[in-house]
């Protein structure tokens, strides 16, 4: 009798991992045809949409701080703020630099 439960929690872990493999290669696949060919679209998507929210918060602080749009004074505030943002990007990425 163990014998023979053996050999059916034999075949069910082979059934199993013919499945788990099966899946793997399914998925793959499915990356490889579907989501791969669009990951440069992705990211340019992202880094347009993360432009443009910066341009918007940059705008907001310079209203904020009751720079006149289209001033030299507005200007001169975004641009500040550019450098700002900058050097903290640059900051980060040299301390978590691996």
């Amino acid at each position: 009798m163990p014998e023979l439960w053996m050999l059916i929690i034999r075949r069910a872990c082979f059934e199993i991992n013919v499945a788990l493999w099966s899946g793997l290669i399914a998925a793959l696949c499915i990356f490889g045809l579907v989501i791969a060919p669009n990951i440069r679209n992705y990211q340019a998507a992202y880094e347009a949409e993360s432009a443009a929210e910066i341009s918007s918060e940059n705008d907001l602080y310079c209203r904020r701080w009751h720079f006149p749009p289209g001033t030299d004074a507005y200007r001169s505030c975004l641009d500040d703020l550019h450098a700002l943002r900058k050097s903290i990007e640059n900051r980060l990425a040299a301390e978590y630099a691996f």
